[in-house]
């Protein structure tokens, strides 16, 4: 929706349909949706069927940096684990800089833990992960949210993150 907002179109002017990964390449196929937003492998792969085209890849065109994936917990646990929160961001921070300096490893890990075919996982530009989050870098989200009315208030962001 942020984007469809920044190109000048109503999202409440767009019919939007839920769809899972595994079936857009069928649902584009049976023309039965005009468009999906979508993620690798599922672009490479309707592309390569010959089912639709990429139009644009909207999480570029936002010129974002931010991550994102986010991992969360209730501050109550973590206060109560906080060794469980440092060995967590330790593996994060590791897996992070084995991604970033090693891409055979990297992409043979992603292959085997999603189960996708090592040449489809090759073929895939990939993003390179960085692990470092603050307060200050879910700002742009906040906005986001707050412009869609996704949030009643506006959240805290030196305590939203932990040091």
């Amino acid at each position: 929706m942020k984007w469809l907002i920044e190109k000048g179109v109503d999202p409440n002017k767009v019919n939007f349909v839920e769809v899972s990964f595994p079936t857009m390449l069928d649902v584009m196929r049976s023309q039965a949706v005009d468009a999906v937003v979508s993620s690798e492998p599922t672009v490479t792969r309707m592309t390569n069927a010959g089912v639709g085209r990429v139009a644009f890849r909207y999480a570029a065109d936002l010129n974002r940096k931010d991550p994102i994936i986010i991992y969360a917990a209730s501050r109550a646990w973590t206060d109560q684990n906080p060794q469980a929160v440092a060995a967590f961001r330790a593996a994060i921070t590791e897996g992070a800089a084995l991604a970033n300096s090693d891409d055979d490893k990297a992409t043979a890990a992603i292959a085997k833990f999603t189960g996708q075919q090592l040449e489809l996982v090759r073929s895939v530009t990939r993003n390179l992960p960085d692990p470092k989050l603050t307060g200050n870098d879910m700002l742009w989200w906040i906005e986001v949210m707050k412009q869609q009315k996704l949030l009643q208030g506006t959240p805290d962001v030196k305590t939203l993150v932990l040091p």
